[in-house]
C-alpha cells in the first residue's frame, strides 16, 4: 500500500495541474486503503486473584456495657470505684447502708455453727470432763454476759449525759423557754416550715431525754438483766431522734440570714459539737448491744452444746439434727441474699465509665448508679443493606480503618453476628451486623467512626478481565476479542462468568483464555 501512495504522488509531481486534485485523491485513498488509522486499545486476559469485599461504616463499642442499679433503694454507705478504674469480676462497686442486713448474716452465721456444732456432738457421744468443761465454759459465758449487762449502766448513762448536753447546753443560746412544751427559736430563719420543724423536734426531744431519764433509772434501781438490752435499744432510739433534731437544726443555720456573722459562727459550732457528742453517743450503744447480742449467741451455744452431751443420742436425733443444719445454711444463704442487694458488684473484668453516686446519697430503685464495659475486645456495630446482606455470614474476615488514625493503620475483625430481621433507615432495609476486632489494642477506643471491607469471597488462579467491558445482552454476556491485532479486527465472543471483585474485575469461567485481548474501547 505503502508503494502505491509513493507512485501516485509521484504521477501528481509531474502533473502540476493536479496537485489540487491530486491531494483530495491522496485523502481518498488514505481513508480507503488505511482505515480509520485508530488502534484499538485493548486489556490482555490474565490469571490472578479475584477478592469480592463489601464496604461498611459503623460505629466501635465495647462487646460488654452494662449498666447497674439496685434493687432496693436506700442511703450510700460507700463508693468504692470512680470512672476509669480498672475492675475485676465481682468486685465492689457501691454499698449501701446495711449495718442490719450485716447483723442479720451474722446471726445466721452464729446458728449455722450452733447447730454444726450441736451435729458433731451429737456423733461424736460425750465423756465426763468433757461435760465439766463444757459447764465451765457456760459459767464463763454467763459470768460475761451478766458482765456486759452490769456496763450496760454505765454505757446508758454516759450516753444520756452527752445527748443531754446536746440538746440543752449547746442549743440552749438558739432557743427561749427551751424547757417549756412549746420552744422557741431565738432568731428568725428565712425557711419557715424548718422554723416550723426546729421548734417541734426540740420539744420532742426534751420529752426523749426525761423518758431516757426514767429508763436509766429503772436500770439503776435493778431492773431484770434481760431487760438492759431492751433499754439499750430505746436508748438508741432516742439517740436517732435527737440527731434527727440537730441535723434539723443545722440545717435551719445555713438558711439563716438575719443573724450576725460571729453569732452563726457560734452556734454552728455548738451544733456541731453537740452532733460530735450525739454520734458517739449512739455508737457506744450500738456497740454494747453488738456485743450483749453477741454473748447471748454465745451463751446460747454453749448451753446447747452441754445440753447435747448430756443427753444420748440416736439415730433420728442424728438426721433431726442434720435437718437443722440445713435450715441454718438455708438461713444463712437468704441473709447473705438480702445483704448482696445493697452491694453492687462488676459483673465482669473491664472499666468504669459512669458514675452517679456519692456516700450519703438516698437512691431509689433501678436508679442507674454505675456503667461498667468490659476488657475484652471491642466490637464495630454497622448496617448493610439488603442487596449486600446475603454475602455476610459469620466468620468473614474484614480489614478495618479508624478515622482517628488514618488509612495507613489496618486492624483486623471478623463478622459474628448479623441479625435476620430488618431496619429500616431513611426507608431503605437493612441488616444489624457485628464485627469484632481479633485481637485487644489500646489504640480502639469506643465512640470511633470505623470502616470495613468485609471479605466475602475469595478466587485465586483464575482468568480475569475489566468488568466495564463486559455487554450483556438478552442474559448473555459478549467481549470484543482482537482476533487480528496488524488489521484490527475484531469480534463478539459470548463469555461465561464467574466472581465479580470489588476493584473491577471479573472472573471468566468459559470463551477467553489467558493471553487473549479484547477491546476496551
Amino acid at each position: 500500500m505503502k508503494n502505491f501512495v509513493i507512485k501516485i504522488i509521484s504521477f501528481i509531481r509531474r502533473k502540476k495541474w493536479l496537485v489540487g486534485a491530486g491531494v483530495v485523491i491522496l485523502v481518498v485513498v488514505v481513508l480507503l486503503l488505511g482505515g480509520n488509522g485508530k488502534e484499538l486499545k485493548t486489556a490482555t486476559v490474565e490469571r490472578g486473584t479475584i477478592v469480592a469485599e463489601v464496604s461498611v461504616t459503623g460505629k466501635v463499642k465495647p462487646a460488654q456495657n452494662i449498666e447497674l442499679a439496685f434493687e432496693k433503694g436506700g442511703r450510700i454507705l460507700a463508693v468504692y470505684a470512680n470512672v476509669g478504674d480498672k475492675v475485676i469480676s465481682g468486685q465492689r462497686l457501691v454499698e449501701l447502708e446495711n449495718g442490719d442486713l450485716k447483723a442479720a448474716v451474722l446471726q445466721a452465721q452464729a446458728a449455722l455453727q450452733v447447730q454444726g456444732a450441736k451435729l458433731a456432738e451429737i456423733k461424736k457421744g460425750t465423756r465426763p470432763e468433757e461435760i465439766q468443761i463444757k459447764e465451765t465454759e457456760l459459767a464463763k459465758a454467763k459470768e460475761d454476759l451478766t458482765g456486759h449487762y452490769n456496763s450496760s449502766v454505765n454505757v446508758s448513762n454516759d450516753s444520756f449525759s452527752k445527748a443531754n448536753d446536746a440538746v440543752v447546753k449547746q442549743t440552749d443560746d438558739l432557743f427561749t423557754e427551751d424547757n417549756s412544751s412549746s420552744p422557741r427559736l431565738s432568731f428568725e430563719p428565712s425557711d419557715g416550715q424548718l422554723k416550723n420543724d426546729s421548734q417541734s423536734q426540740r420539744a420532742l426531744s426534751g420529752g426523749e431525754l426525761i423518758a431516757w431519764a426514767n429508763e436509766l433509772n429503772q436500770m439503776k434501781s435493778g431492773g431484770s438483766s434481760g431487760s438492759a438490752l431492751d433499754f439499750l435499744k430505746k436508748a438508741q432510739t432516742h439517740t436517732d431522734i435527737i440527731r434527727k433534731f440537730l441535723n434539723t437544726l443545722a440545717e435551719t443555720l445555713n438558711k439563716t440570714t438575719t443573724l450576725p456573722s460571729a453569732t452563726l459562727t457560734a452556734y454552728r459550732t455548738s451544733i456541731n459539737t453537740a452532733l460530735t457528742n450525739i454520734n458517739t453517743a449512739a455508737s457506744a450503744i450500738s456497740t454494747q448491744i453488738q456485743t450483749i447480742t453477741a454473748q447471748q449467741l454465745t451463751v446460747q451455744k454453749v448451753e446447747q452444746e452441754l445440753a447435747l452431751k448430756l443427753a444420748g443420742s440416736t439415730s433420728e436425733q442424728i438426721q433431726a439434727q442434720e435437718a437443722l443444719v440445713k435450715e441454718a445454711e438455708a438461713q444463712l444463704a437468704a441473709a447473705l441474699a438480702q445483704l448482696e442487694k445493697t452491694i453492687i458488684r462488676s459483673p465482669f473484668n473491664g472499666m468504669v465509665t459512669k458514675r452517679d453516686a456519692e456516700k450519703g446519697e438516698i437512691i431509689s430503685v433501678n436508679s442507674v448508679v454505675m456503667a461498667v464495659i468490659g476488657s475484652g475486645v471491642f466490637e464495630i456495630e454497622t448496617s448493610i443493606t439488603e442487596s449486600d446482606i446475603a454475602k455476610i455470614s459469620a466468620g468473614d474476615i474484614a480489614k478495618v480503618t479508624l478515622d482517628a488514625y488514618g488509612p495507613g493503620t489496618v486492624f483486623e475483625a471478623k463478622v459474628i453476628h448479623r441479625d435476620i430481621s430488618e431496619t429500616m433507615i431513611e426507608g431503605i432495609p437493612t441488616y444489624k451486623t457485628i464485627l469484632q476486632f481479633v485481637a485487644e489494642d489500646e489504640r480502639i477506643l469506643p465512640g470511633l467512626t470505623a470502616d470495613a471491607d468485609i471479605l466475602t469471597d475469595k478466587k485465586e488462579n483464575v482468568l480475569f478481565i475489566p468488568t466495564r467491558n463486559i455487554t450483556t445482552r438478552d442474559g448473555e454476556k459478549y467481549v470484543k476479542l482482537l482476533i487480528d491485532e496488524k488489521n484490527q479486527e475484531t469480534k463478539e465472543v459470548k463469555i461465561e462468568t464467574g466472581l465479580r471483585g470489588s476493584d473491577g474485575r471479573t472472573e471468566v469461567v468459559l470463551g477467553l483464555k489467558e493471553g487473549d485481548k479484547i477491546v476496551i474501547e
